[in-house]
């Protein structure tokens, strides 16, 4: 797939016999703009990757187990699927814009494939920074020899999250589904141009409705981080963990909220004529990447902090305690 992407993005020279012309000519004649936001997805690939390779080699600074693990592996599948979906939406982004030869059922299985790709992102990242939280919450109550329960790692709490999770994961699906299932009936002649648009209807639909619990997803998130917080606050319980979480990726996920309210509702609100398209696009596609990338980094960053408390029950205190034997704490080697 590079060398794809690298062939159609510097195809051939430009100049005649003569070889007096400098020139490129890539043969897509897109204004510079569009490729600017196709050479972002590209980056964006190769840094989420290079994350993704990170997450895998840091797994053995991390205790072993599911309360410890688990949610960091769940995380690399998360930077992996990502990687692939940037790469994926550049090379669907160079068939889809300017002159291509490409069929259009080719570009809308890859589309399909895309969506599939990106709404593994948008329902599990979340996950990981709640799975986080209910981890870290079960670790309260051990601190100061107070007895304590946090309502952010109290067993509804984690009902409604992974279903919230759960659901969301579903319902992407689902678009993808109806979206695939209209398109075969009409190229099968089942059905006309009408009951094709209504079907598209119900996928952008529910394509909203994916938005919206992303949006949910993200508030839950900002609640339970600052809960989680105060929670410990309480216990006198210093966790340099979730203090990570508050500093790097709230921000972001803050700003990841903003970002698919603007996306949502500025194209309803406001036409959008093509410079000005391709100006939102490009924004959107850097703030998305940069977005993406420093919260899939922060949570990453959590797995390398010395003297973090990892195990359920382990002697707590408000300095941190040196490492041994079952203390419950480890330390990182590089």
């Amino acid at each position: 797939m590079f060398s794809f992407v690298a062939g159609s993005m510097a195809k051939g020279r430009g100049g005649g016999g003569g070889g007096a012309s400098g020139s490129i000519d890539d043969g897509w004649d897109v204004p510079g703009i569009v490729k600017a936001a196709m050479a972002f997805r590209i980056i964006w690939s190769v840094v989420i990757f290079g994350l993704f390779l990170t997450i895998l080699r840091r797994l053995r600074s991390v205790p072993p187990g599911r309360y410890t693990r688990a949610p960091y592996i769940l995380l690399s599948i998360v930077a992996g699927t990502l990687s692939i979906s940037y790469l994926l939406s550049a090379i669907l982004f160079r068939m889809s814009t300017g002159e291509s030869n490409a069929p259009f059922p080719v570009i809308r299985r890859l589309g399909s494939f895309n969506s599939f790709l990106s709404n593994v992102d948008i329902a599990f990242e979340p996950a990981v920074s709640l799975w986080l939280v209910h981890l870290r919450g079960r670790l309260t109550n051990t601190a100061e020899a107070k007895s304590v329960n946090p309502w952010v790692s109290q067993h509804w709490k984690r009902i409604v999250d992974w279903s919230l999770v759960a659901i969301t994961f579903t319902i992407g699906i689902s678009t993808i589904a109806i979206s695939e299932n209209a398109w075969a009936l009409y190229e099968a002649h089942r059905l006309d141009s009408n009951q094709l648009i209504d079907r598209l209807l119900v996928n952008r639909n529910l394509n909203l409705t994916v938005i919206a619990l992303g949006l949910f997803l993200a508030i839950d998130i900002a609640i339970s981080f600052i809960s989680l917080k105060i929670s410990q606050k309480r216990v006198h319980f210093i966790d340099p963990l979730t203090t990570r979480l508050l500093r790097v990726v709230l921000p972001f996920v803050v700003i990841g909220f903003i970002q698919s309210l603007v996306i949502t509702i500025l194209p309803n609100v406001h036409t959008l004529y093509e410079t000005e398209f391709n100006v939102f696009n490009l924004v959107i596609t850097i703030i998305d990447g940069i977005c993406r990338i420093v919260i899939i980094g922060g949570l990453l960053s959590t797995m390398v902090i010395p003297n973090v408390l990892w195990i359920p029950g382990a002697t707590t205190s408000a300095v941190p305690l040196p490492v041994s034997g079952d203390t419950g704490y480890m330390s990182y080697k590089s």
